[in-house]
């Protein structure tokens, strides 16, 4: 299980977070305070503010489960692929 501090700046420069990220398996769970880009991001202003690179990780290393915070507008459940 990762648990991921995420704010404004990895958005910007996700540098920081990447290597830990390279080091986890595949079908992991993820655990962040900011969304993944496009699933349960969208603000009341119709603006999509999660994290691109939280969405390749999940693409990549096929997480089973993602629980995520932050964006109390958009909350909810989805499923996202098979």
């Amino acid at each position: 299980m990762l648990f991921l501090k995420s704010s404004p700046q990895y958005r910007k420069n996700p540098a920081p977070i990447l290597p830990p990220l390279k080091k986890f398996p595949e079908k992991c769970i993820l655990v962040t305070h900011s969304p993944p880009k496009f699933l349960l991001d969208k603000t009341a202003t119709g603006l999509h503010v999660g994290s691109e690179k939280l969405l390749e990780f999940i693409e990549e290393k096929r997480t089973i489960l993602v629980i995520c915070g932050h964006i109390h507008e958009a909350k909810g459940v989805m499923k996202y692929k098979d």
